[in-house]
């Protein structure tokens, strides 16, 4: 990236005055094309940025050049495609990615956005997008007043129900009204929006199963069933969730309540369902693309975490707290966050929480709270849940204590993901020992959002289960091995993981080992050994695997009378803040610090 505007230590970031050059151009796409509605913001060095979009092979539409600091807008006729799927290949002529405030923005016949990004590859990035929209704004369908039970399902004949063009309706009717289109669908698509305009009570399901309501009580709804409230006037609202369950042949069915049962009105429904392509084959997530409000008082400048623009917000004190309100048309059910640390990896976030809320009235709820975490320059973090979350329209994002003091947020982003149910509680391992009285264990499951969970037989003296979370925490004060079975009941049937966890006893002394790596932790090693005969009792190798910016423990048992620490690089020094830390772990629970140190041989340090 291409920023010498903002830096995370010292504040605030210069203001880009911008240009906004917007053509209009009425485009009539023939048959055999489909309309694209493409915005690149530039900032500096638009020289170096340009894009290709591709109908598979084929170069479909090239841009054309581009000025500094310029929001233009492009019509285009893209060539149709299968199922109109096309890829969009972003690159930089001087292999540095695009200038920070750099993006890109593509809309779809019904006005929504089918994909926005930034480029984070240095000279080239491809990422997939779909313009298939099966129902659009002003289609025909099928409309009654009456229904029975099965009227929601896929095989439901409705062959005597009413043709209505929505949008162009001259009829007037009274009471509940029931629409159905019918449509063929795309398998393995990332999410599916649907967007519907309606003024009072609404509930919609796609085969079946409900997607979406609003101003509407819970509960099956009957004819008579009556809206709750109303908006001002009729309007588009609606909903981005997971594309699971999008099959060949599919139903959307939707019924629309009034808050007085003698309502008669002119049809004023309409609505558009359009099928999102997640990022990649391996990743099938479909970023949300819609303004996001950020506000907070613990924030220089909150809205950078969600422009789009890589500039960085950073917090004035931890903990600290950042609101996001989601007042777009469409809300999206979140099931994945990302978080884009560019090059601040000791600065980006390791401990935080999100929380997901109705209205600022009502509480907050925990989504997830990763602890330690751990990034890679130049690489998203990425953070799944299991589960569909409730269709929060406020998140509550907080970085906790245990992150560094001056921690920056470059890029927070949110995912509808489409992901094989759950089969299982995944855990990075399925065997575990621990040092009995000493260890500190703490065993999380890959994913987060798992609930209702339990374990069987009990867990030693000592020990717990998480049930709102699944994680297995505490110090074991009995020996011995046992398999375990994590259950949770959170979906129909319970999904289970089987863990055998071993509690051993040490013969000499327990220590334990911080490790916290800065830049270039492969260089930097060191080595445990017995003074008497100089035997290897612990070692860690050069060139090995583990990531910087994060704190590595490990407990070791020692029982020989006295022992040397070495520390050692491939280079002059271990990188500034990179620290080994020993502590010797006290009957009592405490423990006392025996040895600190880093190599530094420019400082003539003692290394051993």
């Amino acid at each position: 990236m291409k920023s010498f505007v903002f830096f995370c230590v010292t504040g605030y970031y210069l203001g880009i005055l911008l240009s906004i050059v917007v053509f209009v151009t009425a485009v009539d796409c023939s048959s055999n094309e489909v309309y694209a509605k493409i915005t690149k913001k530039t900032g500096n060095w638009a020289n170096e940025e340009s894009f290709m979009v591709y109908a598979g092979s084929t170069i479909a539409y090239t841009a054309p050049s581009l000025t500094d600091n310029e929001e233009r807008v492009l019509d285009v006729c893209l060539p149709s495609t299968t199922n109109y799927q096309y890829s969009l290949e972003m690159r930089d002529s001087a292999a540095d990615a695009w200038a920070d405030g750099a993006w890109i923005e593509i809309e779809g016949m019904n006005g929504n956005i089918v994909y926005k990004g930034m480029m984070t590859e240095r000279s080239v990035q491809t990422e997939q997008f779909s313009l298939y929209s099966p129902i659009n704004k002003n289609d025909s369908w099928k409309y009654t007043n009456s229904v029975s039970d099965n009227w929601k399902d896929v095989s439901y004949s409705d062959v005597d129900w009413s043709d209505v063009v929505t949008g162009s309706a001259t009829q007037s009717v009274s009471g509940t009204q029931y629409f159905r289109k019918v449509f063929n669908g795309v398998e393995g698509m990332a999410a599916v929006e649907i967007e519907l305009k309606y003024q009072y009570g609404i509930v919609a399901y796609l085969n079946g199963v409900e997607v979406y309501r609003d101003n509407m009580s819970d509960g099956q709804p009957s004819i008579d069933t009556l809206a709750t409230g109303s908006y001002t006037s009729s309007d588009y609202h609606g909903v981005i969730r997971s594309a699971s369950g999008v099959s060949e042949s599919n139903v959307l069915s939707v019924e629309v309540h009034f808050t007085d049962s003698n309502h008669e009105e002119i049809i004023q429904f309409n609505g558009f369902l359009s099928l999102l392509a997640g990022m990649s084959s391996t990743n099938n997530c479909f970023v949300y693309p819609y303004p996001v409000t950020a506000t907070s008082s613990d924030y220089y400048n909150p809205s950078s975490a969600v422009d789009w623009s890589n500039y960085v917000t950073y917090a004035k004190n931890l903990p600290s707290s950042m609101m996001f309100d989601f007042s777009g048309s469409s809300i999206p059910f979140i099931n994945s966050y990302r978080i884009w640390p560019y090059d601040y990896l000791s600065r980006s976030p390791s401990s935080f929480s999100i929380e997901g809320s109705v209205s600022t009235d009502d509480s907050w709820n925990m989504i997830l709270s990763p602890s330690n975490v751990g990034y890679t320059s130049i690489e998203w973090k990425q953070f799944d849940l299991v589960s569909l979350p409730h269709r929060y329209p406020l998140l509550r994002f907080t970085i906790l204590p245990y992150s560094d003091d001056n921690v920056c947020l470059s890029e927070l982003q949110f995912l509808v993901c489409n992901r094989p149910s759950v089969s299982s509680i995944e855990y990075p391992e399925t065997e575990y020992s621990f040092y009995k009285d000493y260890e500190q264990i703490s065993i999380s499951p890959i994913q987060y959002g798992y609930s209702d969970c339990s374990i069987q037989p009990s867990l030693p003296d000592g020990m717990s289960i998480d049930p709102n979370t699944c994680i297995i925490s505490g110090v074991s004060h009995s020996l011995g091995s046992q398999q375990y079975t994590v259950t949770s009941t959170m979906v129909t049937p319970p999904i289970q993981s089987i863990l055998n966890l071993t509690f051993i006893q040490c013969s000499g002394s327990v220590y334990k080992i911080i490790r916290n790596y800065m830049d270039n932790p492969q260089n930097e090693y060191f080595s445990i050994q017995d003074t008497s005969n100089e035997s290897i009792l612990y070692q860690i190798n050069s060139g090995h695997l583990y990531p910087k910016f994060v704190k590595l423990v490990h407990y070791l048992c020692i029982n020989v009378d006295r022992f040397d620490v070495a520390f050692d690089s491939t280079s002059n020094y271990w990188s500034s803040g990179s620290y080994y830390f020993m502590y010797a772990m006290l009957p009592d629970g405490e423990q006392e610090m025996v040895v600190k140190g880093r190599y530094d041989s420019y400082q003539g340090n003692i290394h051993t």
